[in-house]
């Protein structure tokens, strides 16, 4: 079991000597914008995206005065190497630094990228995801404000980037929580998502109390309302689970614009054996990328391939081959569009 599993044992036991419980759940289509409802995603068909839309904090733990709260996620998905696709956020809300514990009721609105887009394959979205309430002390801001900064380099969406900051950032929040992680965590879930596009409601109140299917999205600031109006008089995490059948750029996939760059110089200096190499090892690349689905990557590769033959016929070659500057390399690859 991970540390954050060990922590979630004791968070229930805690809450239940509080007569608190947990509630979570997708919203139905009356109570999101657009009027769209929670939808299967079908496997090796979308990208998945998973964000925080909104968050409310009501109550902190006893003894605070002062304090950071810092979100903490862990979601993996089904990869194609064979173990799952790991990305870990660990991260602050914009201007929620240092809290006053005694004027909290606050809804916020933080739009965090947790997940993706990444290849969805197969299987649930496993998820440690709480809201941690740290006392403010000297050097917790640097510090948190460093655990951001790594997490912004790490991203939420390509495996090969995030892998190296995964055990990073959880060994960071560990040392800021110590022993007492449990005592910390104010909302959260430790479970598979389903994997449903849709308005996802994580929640802690009184037993009985936290009924999510009486509340509805706001359209303007993604907070939660009840249905005679005003916030609900709990604490809560709402995540937005997204699938698209397309991504923005195939070119930022650094490792794969990469070979596709290599592939360029080779076919601008006419050097037919160096064109077949490069072809070669980009085609190989991008069909096993696993940023890829597999039916974006052989249309890519197929377009790349007629692109090179134009190139190395008799007539002018593509716009995309050139020998200008790799921002401009970067913005003409992006014209061959696997997504369409």
């Amino acid at each position: 079991m991970s540390w954050f599993g060990d922590a979630w044992s004791g968070v229930k036991d805690l809450w239940q000597q509080e007569g608190e419980e947990q509630a979570f759940g997708f919203l139905g289509a009356t109570q999101v914008p657009g009027g769209v409802g929670p939808a299967p995603i079908p496997p090796n068909a979308a990208y998945v995206t998973v964000k925080l839309a909104s968050l409310r904090l009501v109550h902190v733990r006893k003894g605070l005065t002062r304090f950071c709260p810092v979100v903490h996620s862990h979601l993996s998905v089904s990869h194609r190497r064979g173990s799952d696709a790991e990305f870990r956020c660990v991260t602050t809300p914009n201007g929620l630094m240092d809290l006053d514990a005694a004027h909290l009721d606050r809804v916020v609105q933080a739009n965090l990228p947790l997940l993706g887009p990444v290849p969805y394959r197969a299987g649930d979205i496993a998820a440690e995801i709480g809201l941690f309430s740290l006392k403010t002390a000297d050097l917790l801001q640097p510090y948190l404000t460093l655990l951001g900064k790594v997490s912004a380099t790490a991203g939420v969406s390509l495996v090969d980037k995030a892998l190296p900051f995964a055990a990073l950032l959880s060994e960071g929040l560990q040392l800021l929580t110590g022993g007492a992680a449990a005592q910390m965590i104010e909302v959260g879930y430790n479970g598979g998502l389903p994997a449903q596009s849709g308005w996802f409601v994580l929640a802690r109140a009184p037993k009985g109390q936290a009924q999510i299917g009486t509340v509805r999205v706001d359209p303007t600031d993604h907070r939660l309302v009840l249905a005679g109006g005003g916030a609900p008089p709990w604490p809560y995490l709402l995540l937005r689970i997204e699938a698209s059948d397309r991504l923005d750029s195939w070119t930022d996939i650094p490792d794969l614009f990469a070979r596709y760059d290599a592939l360029q110089k080779a076919v601008v200096e006419g050097k037919e054996a160096d064109v077949k190499e490069t072809l070669a090892v980009f085609r190989r690349f991008a069909l096993f990328c696993p940023d890829l689905l597999g039916a974006h990557a052989s249309k890519l590769v197929k377009e790349v391939e007629k692109q090179v033959d134009e190139a190395m016929g008799e007539g002018p070659a593509p716009m995309t081959l050139t020998s200008a500057p790799l921002r401009q390399r970067r913005m003409l690859a992006a014209a061959i569009d696997p997504f369409a």
